[in-house]
């Protein structure tokens, strides 16, 4: 028995799952490794964070694409490859043998801290840091006051910092950092 071990959950291993998936070759037992269930497209999460889209409608659910390959799926993180011996380990520390191997991780998408925030916090962030917009153009996209802009790009910016464990100390763009020669 052939083992196939799928490393991530980019765009070449959900080719490699529709293919399983319409003809499951025999002798081969696969096994997909990906730290998380989904597979973020990274061309929608601008328009995630800026309140276009929902967060299912930018990232893939890698579960039932397995199930259909009849592929074991293992939500670690791969730490150590040892090629020669044909050996892969988790970050569970779990050893994964493979004769056929594949690495396509995709884009690695760490949402967390941005879930963490009400959907219009998000995108006063974005419209403020990423497009360029003005508080006062903000309010008015969004219906809000400007002080409502100001005070959200504010109270989500201190959380972000707060939930990701960095200070402005620590902020290479912080203006004070900037500034000093």
């Amino acid at each position: 028995m052939k083992r196939l071990l799928l490393v991530g959950g980019g765009h070449a291993q959900l080719a490699v799952l529709q293919a399983l998936a319409r003809q499951r070759p025999r002798a081969v037992e696969a096994v997909l490794l990906t730290p998380s269930p989904w597979q973020w497209y990274s061309g929608m999460l601008p328009g995630w964070m800026a309140g276009h889209y929902r967060a299912e409608d930018c990232r893939i659910d890698l579960r039932p694409l397995a199930a259909a390959a009849g592929v074991r799926l293992c939500l670690a993180a791969a730490v150590a490859l040892d090629a020669d011996r044909r050996r892969l380990q988790g970050d569970s520390g779990a050893i994964h043998d493979f004769d056929l191997l594949s690495l396509d991780v995709g884009s690695l998408t760490d949402t967390r801290a941005l879930e963490a925030l009400p959907a219009l916090t998000r995108s006063v962030i974005w419209l403020y840091h990423v497009e360029g917009h003005t508080h006062p153009e903000i309010a008015e996209m969004t219906g809000k006051s400007i002080s409502f802009s100001k005070s959200q790009l504010a109270r989500g910016t201190a959380r972000l910092r707060e939930l990701l464990g960095t200070s402005t100390a620590e902020d290479p763009c912080s203006p004070t950092l900037m500034a000093t020669p």
